[in-house]
């Protein structure tokens, strides 16, 4: 099934290379700035590092010092702790791929994984204020019912309902989840046997990074080609497949400062189309691509209601 869907997309793909040579050219351009300028600077070195963290054992220590009270919240294992941390930090597909890896060096099992895909891969603090505060946002102070949007409120709206879905869940999948083991501290042996991993830690981290390229890609191609379509909600339709893109064109033509807001971060709380594809480019199995979805789905949830709540009711 999954390569008869790619194979379609790509058929679609060439016959829109004939048919539209300059809106593929176009997109081509505007998806291989976005990858240059924007997905490596962002993703490579948090990639590399991860993978050299978690090869190494490394991110055992780092989470015994967070452990003690994020165990508190999430009922997961210290190793479930550092994809929690990468997730709310490193941002899209970073969680997702963090799990995952773990997972595949069993240090957490099948169960945890798709708990911590529920709501661990999530919109980084650097896209938020970078990108959309400061280079989307910046020209003017936005209200929405005589309420300023400040950065606590923007964290708040997109951070809290990830939160929300994680202890939630948590609840339910205490009882499949374990604790990894009492070696919790590697051995020298171990971790030297580790390093002569490391020679394939950047070919490992460049890989995913070519499969998320090509996606952004593809995505700004099919955006362009939706843009010049021409019908009333071409920009909405457009920017729910690639969010960088998307939010850049709402910001410059949507007039009602309610309706931009909201929907400039409820794609930051999704990811889009395009990071949906992303993250299940790195998930292994189809059940984990469903946890993902579902979590997601309760997250979009949980934002419209935080959403309509801040700003309609208080």
């Amino acid at each position: 099934m999954k390569k008869i869907f790619y194979t379609c997309f790509l058929i679609l793909l060439f016959i829109l290379l004939i048919t539209f040579p300059n809106i593929v050219s176009k997109g081509c351009i505007n998806g291989i700035n976005i990858v240059l300028y924007s997905l490596i600077p962002a993703l490579f070195p948090f990639i590399i590092l991860t993978t050299f963290l978690i090869e190494n054992n490394l991110c055992d220590y780092i989470c015994i010092i967070f452990y003690p009270f994020l165990s508190k919240v999430f009922p997961t294992s210290k190793s479930g702790i550092f994809a929690i941390i990468i997730g709310f930090l490193c941002g899209y597909p970073m969680g997702a791929k963090t799990v995952v890896d773990l997972y595949k060096r069993e240090k957490i099992d099948y169960n945890e994984a798709s708990y911590l895909l529920m709501f661990t891969n999530n919109c980084s603090i650097s896209f938020l204020f970078n990108f959309v505060l400061y280079t989307c946002l910046s020209k003017e102070k936005l209200f929405i019912n005589n309420i300023q949007i400040t950065k606590p409120i923007i964290l708040i709206l997109i951070y809290l309902p990830p939160v929300i879905v994680g202890i939630i869940n948590g609840l339910f999948y205490r009882k499949f989840l374990k604790t990894f083991g009492t070696n919790f501290f590697p051995s020298a042996k171990a971790t030297n046997k580790n390093y002569i991993k490391n020679k394939s830690i950047i070919s490992s981290s460049i890989i995913p990074l070519l499969n998320l390229s090509v996606y952004v890609i593809v995505f700004s191609i099919i955006i362009e080609f939706l843009i010049n379509l021409g019908f009333k909600y071409n920009i909405l339709l457009a920017s729910i497949f690639e969010i960088t893109t998307g939010i850049k064109y709402i910001s410059t033509t949507v007039v009602n400062n309610g309706l931009k807001i909201f929907v400039i971060l409820f794609l930051c709380s999704w990811g889009g189309i395009s990071i949906t594809m992303q993250t299940f480019s790195v998930l292994p199995s189809k059940k984990l691509m469903v946890m993902y979805v579902l979590g997601k789905f309760e997250t979009i949830i949980i934002f419209c209601i935080l959403f309509y709540f801040l700003f309609y009711i208080l």
